[in-house]
């Protein structure tokens, strides 16, 4: 298969495309084929050794993504041939290999259904924001809830892609959004995603 390989810690930049045996699922894992993939400043900051996991090089990046079942390893029962399916967290990207490639092992702890409504891009690009979103707005209380309704949410950064995130989740909590943003282009669509204010 071909895949996006790091060979060096010296940025996305370095990235290159080479062919790879083709992956094979474990016990526990599922084998995708890779429809669509996310590109995160998380992948940015591993490819630059700026990341907390060093693995072994050579590594392919990609922590989420959307793929077609081809296989399911010993213990899968979660999971059928033919489906398609989002990554949800886990080593994908990170210990193991990733999603920039044509094919990906994915523990299938770590595999969701397509939400309904949702394209295969909305999945692939959406769990590593939101989830980071989310915990920024729930770590704050003991135990994890989010802020009490009407609450202010100051949201720095919002056109980026946990920005954006923020925007949603706090709208859909019920919060008033102030949301801080450098371009009038992008400030238009963050009121269309329900910001209360834009800020330059």
């Amino acid at each position: 298969m071909r895949a996006w390989l790091m060979s060096s810690y010296e940025g996305v930049e370095k990235l290159y495309l080479g062919d790879v045996p083709d992956p094979q699922p474990g016990p526990d894992q599922v084998l995708l084929r890779v429809r669509c993939a996310a590109l995160n400043p998380a992948d940015a900051f591993l490819a630059q050794g700026m990341y907390p996991v060093k693995p072994p090089l050579p590594h392919v990046l990609g922590r989420d993504g959307v793929g077609e079942v081809l296989a399911v390893g010993a213990g899968v029962a979660t999971a059928r041939v033919g489906q398609t399916v989002g990554i949800l967290r886990g080593p994908t990207g990170i210990e193991a290999w990733g999603t920039f490639a044509e094919k990906a092992v994915v523990p299938a702890a770590n595999i969701v259904r397509i939400p309904q409504g949702w394209s295969l891009e909305e999945t692939a690009g959406a769990p590593l924001v939101f989830l980071t979103a989310w915990q920024a707005l729930t770590q704050w209380s003991e135990p994890a809830a989010p802020p009490r309704p009407g609450s202010v949410l100051l949201v720095t950064g919002a056109s980026g892609g946990v920005g954006t995130a923020s925007v949603l989740l706090g709208k859909s909590m019920d919060q008033c959004v102030v949301a801080l943003s450098r371009s009038a282009a992008k400030g238009v669509k963050l009121k269309d995603l329900g910001a209360d204010f834009v800020l330059n």
